[in-house]
């Protein structure tokens, strides 16, 4: 599943993606009593694995119907810069599309100097009529739907092997809130900030997610 969803996702998206499933489930688990689990077990790994389904299904669209949109702005950019006049508007048209990259860490000449590199080979760019989704596209749809099926099934398994449901329940909840930990902490890498700090947040948000809805519908 990894390889799959890193070759269509980079790895921030593939764990934010898991770690919404992850939330997803942690609260799906705190509906139901422990009182009711012997009871209720497969209705849980029901909803857990409906609810991922669901939602992967509908993250994943608009993932790969925001590509569109995206590769749309970018056609619609380029015949705007190439029939603009007046060639000061036509680089601030490209700074500030500049502004949601890496680039706009760089200084305002910086900025500029790219701009005018880009209009200037911009003059030679042709385009063909747009597709509404591309195959990445639907492949990015399949991975996130992946991930959050993954993460339904990973989460409900311990009510499918363990006979006493209560470990069951302590289990899936348990590597739901070590795998937020790990989240936290890798976005803390990746962020080159407090690491341990981001990653106690993460799993302490899905222990309050837990209680709440576990102390709300119980």
């Amino acid at each position: 599943m990894a390889r799959l969803a890193r070759k269509h996702l980079d790895f921030t998206d593939w764990i934010t993606e898991a770690a919404e499933a992850v939330y997803m489930v942690i609260i799906i688990n705190g509906y139901v009593a422990l009182s009711q689990l012997n009871s209720g077990f497969v209705y849980i790994v029901a909803v857990n694995i409906g609810a991922c389904i669901g939602w992967g299904f509908i993250d994943g669209f608009t993932y790969a119907v925001g590509g569109s949109i995206d590769r749309g702005k970018e056609v619609a950019l380029i015949k705007k810069i190439q029939t603009e006049k007046d060639p000061e508007r036509a680089v601030s048209e490209v700074v500030d599309e500049l502004d949601d990259t890496f680039v706009s860490r760089f200084s305002p000449q910086g900025k500029q100097s790219i701009a005018k590199e880009i209009l200037r080979n911009a003059k030679g760019v042709s385009y063909v009529k747009q597709r509404f989704i591309t195959k990445e596209e639907l492949q990015g749809f399949g991975s996130i739907l992946l991930v959050y099926l993954t993460a339904g099934v990973a989460l409900s398994l311990p009510y499918l092997v363990l006979h006493n449901k209560i470990d069951a329940w302590l289990i899936s909840n348990l590597l739901g809130i070590s795998w937020l930990f790990f989240y936290g902490f890798r976005v803390g890498q990746i962020l080159e900030g407090k690491k341990i700090f981001l990653g106690l947040i993460t799993a302490g948000a899905g222990i309050a997610f837990l209680l709440v809805s576990y102390f709300v519908y119980t």
